[in-house]
C-alpha cells in the first residue's frame, strides 16, 4: 500500500482535474479498510485505459502501510478524497506532491530522511493550509 500511495500520487498530479482521480482515492479509502484489492486498483484503471501498460510487476502490493504511519495514510487519503470532491485541486494536487515524495519503507528507520522528509513536504502544507492537515511520520524503529 505504501508503494502504491506513492505511485498513485504521480498518477493523480499528472492529471489533477481528472474525472477519474475521485474514483482512484475511492479505492485507496476502500483498501484502507480491507474492502478492495491493489489488483482490483490496477484492474479498474486498465479497464477505463487510463493507464492501459500499467502492469502489477514492480508493485508491492501485498506491502501494507507500516504501522507506525497507518495515521498518515489514513489521514492524507482522506484529505485528498475531501478535496477531491469539494473541487479543491490546488490542495489535491498538494496532496499528489507529498505522495510522490513518500520514502522507501526502507528508509522509514532512517531519522535524517523522515525529518527532512517532514520538513519539506508534511510542514510546508500544514503551513501552507494553516492547517494541521498531514501528520508527520514517524521514524520506524529496528
Amino acid at each position: 500500500m505504501w508503494e502504491i500511495l506513492a505511485r498513485m500520487g504521480s498518477i493523480l498530479r499528472s492529471d489533477i482535474e481528472s474525472d477519474i482521480n475521485i474514483e482512484i482515492v475511492t479505492y485507496l479509502k476502500d483498501m484502507l479498510y480491507g474492502l478492495r484489492s491493489s489488483d482490483e486498483l490496477i484492474e479498474m484503471l486498465n479497464k477505463k485505459r487510463y493507464l492501459p501498460e500499467m502492469k502489477r510487476e514492480g508493485w508491492y502490493v501485498g506491502s501494507p502501510v507500516p504501522n507506525e504511519e497507518t495515521a498518515f495514510a489514513v489521514q492524507s487519503i482522506n484529505v485528498m478524497f475531501t478535496a477531491l470532491k469539494n473541487g479543491n485541486t490546488e490542495l489535491a494536487s498538494d496532496i499528489a506532491d507529498v505522495w510522490q515524495a513518500l520514502p522507501e519503507k526502507r528508509f522509514l528507520s532512517d531519522k535524517t530522511t523522515i525529518d527532512i522528509f517532514n520538513s519539506v513536504y508534511v510542514d510546508n502544507i500544514n503551513r501552507k493550509w494553516n492547517e494541521q492537515l498531514l501528520p508527520k511520520l514517524l521514524l520506524i524503529k529496528k
